[in-house]
């Protein structure tokens, strides 16, 4: 009995594969051996969409912020950081 226990990600969008490689690196260790060539082609209106969807854009913009800032399109930095913000007046209250 042969059970093929492996998953198909050829339809996960690639924008969510990079979203769960950000979150997952360790701070350090990770972010230097973050292949910045992933980041490349990918569609960033997505990619926040899917960030706001899970609701991981605080642990998101906190480990983007430590990566190549030039491969990462301004409004995608502002956009979290405006929720990131967002959320940390929301706790203070």
């Amino acid at each position: 009995m042969g059970n093929n226990n492996s998953l198909d990600l050829s339809m996960i969008p690639k924008e969510l594969v990079i979203l769960l490689e950000i979150i997952t690196m360790d701070n350090e260790d990770g972010i230097e051996s973050f292949n910045d060539e992933l980041l490349n082609d990918i569609n960033w209106d997505l990619f926040l969409r899917l960030a706001m969807y899970h609701r991981v854009y605080p642990i998101l913009y906190s480990k983007l912020k430590k990566i190549n800032k030039a491969l990462v399109p301004p409004h995608v930095f502002q956009t979290l950081y405006q929720e990131y913000k967002k959320i940390c007046f929301k706790c203070l209250n």
